[in-house]
């Protein structure tokens, strides 16, 4: 498998195959999804952001790379960047799970590669994507050692990724302006709804009535209550 496939992609698919306390089931199908993956990593660096990445430490702090105030996109790409250090971190160190190390690794690829345009129509978002990309490298690089290395030269780096220290995820980065709140119709889930956090009880309960779905539940009915709990739901009382 390691002549096939390289070492990279046999350690991918180990670690992420199973966790520590359980057997590992080989499957030539998962080894083959795990190169698929480092693939797509390769592309995504060496291709779709070819010329967008810059030499930046990993989860660098916002204001050093002047990037202080972002489109809502960049905020996301922020958050997710961070989050993914935090939970691969803890993941690792302290539960040992590499499968879901892994898994958080692979979301936030995922994310970039459905934002490459909006990535580079941004010049401030090169920045942030330079910082994502640096964070999943470190983060990658005890899993896949030799192409997170290579990635890590090429995007122009003059010292040693293996040196690099453990990226250090901002807490404040992990906050979100939104928060989803459930909407339910006589205590049933009708809808979700994204709300500003700070948004008022009538804020809350205008948006929960606007939602397509939940307009039709109480089509042609009283509403003889809304029962708003901040940032959690909101339970619209109708016959």
């Amino acid at each position: 498998m390691i002549a096939k496939y390289g070492a990279d992609t046999v350690r991918v698919f180990i670690l992420f195959a199973a966790p520590p306390e359980k057997d590992l089931e080989w499957s030539d199908t998962g080894i083959e999804g795990a190169s698929r993956f480092l693939s797509r990593l390769w592309r995504l660096v060496t291709e779709e952001l070819a010329g967008v990445l810059s030499p930046v430490a990993a989860c660098a702090p916002a204001g050093e790379l002047g990037i202080d105030a972002l489109p809502p996109f960049f905020a996301e790409l922020r958050r997710r960047e961070h989050a993914t250090a935090a939970k691969a971190g803890a993941d690792i160190r302290e539960r040992f799970q590499f499968n879901t190390a892994i898994a958080a690794a692979m979301e936030l690829v995922n994310f970039l590669y459905a934002n490459v345009e909006a990535i580079k129509a941004e010049p401030k978002g090169a920045k942030a994507a330079s910082s994502a990309v640096a964070t999943l490298l470190t983060v990658l690089s005890p899993i896949a050692p030799h192409i997170c290395e290579e990635l890590w030269q090429r995007i122009g780096h003059t010292n040693l990724l293996i040196d690099q220290p453990w990226p250090r995820h901002d807490p404040a980065a992990l906050v979100t302006d939104e928060v989803e709140i459930v909407v339910q119709v006589c205590g049933k889930l009708r809808g979700k709804v994204s709300v500003p956090r700070d948004a008022s009880k009538e804020d809350l309960e205008r948006a929960a009535l606007a939602d397509a779905n939940v307009a039709k539940h109480i089509e042609g009915k009283t509403i003889r209550k809304v029962i708003v709990v901040p940032g959690k739901l909101v339970n619209v009382v109708a016959n």
